[in-house]
């Protein structure tokens, strides 16, 4: 999952979900190397995603900055990796999920 806010918080809660993730990642320095409230899940920066097989995301930030961060991870979907928003918004880009 690609955002370590009360957004990511909330879903991973409310869908109790968190046991199927491995990593969630943000930049903010102030995040990286802490543990998600919910499930204790690693926050890593989005570095990590390039150096482990992941090959879905979720994105649980703003709507608005999804496709920012689609857009910088060429790497990602170039190997096949899909992006998943945790919103209703059609975004370029970025898949809804199934």
């Amino acid at each position: 999952m690609w955002g370590a806010g009360h957004l990511s918080v909330a879903f991973l809660s409310l869908m109790g979900v968190e046991d199927r993730f491995e990593a969630v990642l943000d930049d903010n320095p102030h995040k990286k190397g802490m543990r998600m409230p919910v499930g204790g899940i690693p926050i890593h920066g989005s570095a990590w995603m390039g150096n482990n097989r992941v090959v879905t995301c979720l994105l649980s930030l703003n709507p608005q900055n999804q496709p920012k961060v689609v857009a910088k991870s060429g790497s990602f979907t170039s190997r096949g990796g899909k992006f998943y928003s945790i919103f209703e918004a059609d975004i370029s880009g970025v898949e809804r999920l199934p």
